[in-house]
C-alpha cells in the first residue's frame, strides 16, 4: 500500500475512534451525540432569554474538542468568557486554553451558575444542556442553559 493511502487509513480510523468517543470523550457524551459540531443556532432558552449555541447540523446535542474551529466554537468562547469570567480570546480556535477554562465551567458548583459534570474539557451533549450559554433578554445579557 502506498505511503500516503497508509496515513490516510490511520487517519481514517482515529477519526472513527474519536467519533465513537473511544478517544477520550465520556461515553454518556458520545453516545447521545448527534455528531461534531459544525455551526451555530439562535435559540430560545427555557428562560426566555435567546442567544447561539454550538449544533451539528441544527441539533445542539452534539460534540467539539481540541482542534475544532469555526462559529460554533466562538460562541463556546463567548459563554466562557462572559458567563463564567474566563479571559480568553474569542478566536474560533479550540485549543489548550479553550479546554482548560471549558473543563473550569463543567467543575463549577455555583449556584448561579451550576454546571457540576465531570469536567473533561469536552463540549458534548451533557455539558451543552447544563452549561449557562451567554444570551440576551429584554436587550441585556443573560446566561441561560438549555436544562429545565
Amino acid at each position: 500500500m502506498p505511503r500516503s493511502r497508509a496515513v490516510l487509513a490511520v487517519a481514517a480510523v482515529a477519526l472513527s475512534a474519536l467519533g465513537s468517543g473511544l478517544a477520550g470523550a465520556p461515553a454518556a457524551t458520545a453516545a447521545s451525540s448527534a455528531g461534531w459540531c459544525n455551526g451555530r443556532t439562535y435559540v430560545t432558552f427555557p428562560s426566555g432569554a435567546k442567544g447561539y449555541v454550538p449544533t451539528h447540523n441544527g441539533k445542539w446535542n452534539c460534540t467539539m474538542s481540541r482542534g475544532a474551529a469555526g462559529e460554533h466554537v466562538k460562541v463556546l468562547q463567548r459563554t466562557l468568557r462572559d458567563c463564567y469570567g474566563q479571559p480568553m480570546d474569542v478566536d474560533g480556535q479550540f485549543g489548550p486554553d479553550t479546554e482548560k477554562h471549558l473543563r473550569y465551567a463543567q467543575n463549577m458548583t455555583d449556584e448561579m451558575y451550576p454546571v457540576n459534570i465531570e469536567g473533561d474539557g469536552v463540549y458534548g451533549p451533557i455539558t451543552a444542556e447544563y452549561l449557562s450559554h451567554y444570551a440576551t433578554k429584554s436587550g441585556s445579557r443573560h446566561c441561560s442553559s438549555l436544562h429545565t
